[in-house]
């Protein structure tokens, strides 16, 4: 493991004891965010910025925004332009320019995405409800 200078993880949330573990014994583990329809990821932490409840802010040239609904919405140089044989489906998901990205809700501000067993809350709210946001 010694020569192991950062590791990544991604898909379902590990949880954060399993995060705090890794870290804990030295492995620079970071999560990102990304799913198929966004060629990679979208999301990742940077150095000095890794927290066990986040997937990091939008990477350079990926702007993501909230609609009214609370779905977050992804636009990136990267987004698929059709499914394979069934090009309806990516027009149902977007939305001007942007793509509904799957199981993501709530974004902290600035736009950084909190996850917390395989959900997105916004820090601000649970401020309001007189708790801190996971991992502060």
């Amino acid at each position: 493991m010694s020569r192991v200078r950062v590791a990544y993880t991604a898909g379902a949330a590990i949880g954060p004891d399993l995060f705090v573990f890794y870290r804990s014994i030295g492995i620079n583990l970071k999560q990102l965010y990304g799913s198929t329809e966004t060629s990679v990821f979208v999301c990742v932490q940077p150095d000095g910025h890794v927290r066990d409840d986040t997937v990091g802010p939008p990477v350079a040239g990926v702007e993501i925004r909230v609609a009214d609904n609370g779905e977050i919405l992804v636009k990136s140089p990267g987004l698929l332009k059709v499914y394979y044989r069934n090009p309806g489906a990516a027009a149902a998901a977007r939305r001007a320019a942007f793509l509904a990205a799957a199981g993501m809700r709530r974004p902290l501000q600035p736009v950084q995405l909190i996850q917390l067993q395989d959900l997105f809350l916004e820090a601000a709210r649970r401020q309001e409800q007189g708790r801190q946001p996971h991992g502060l």
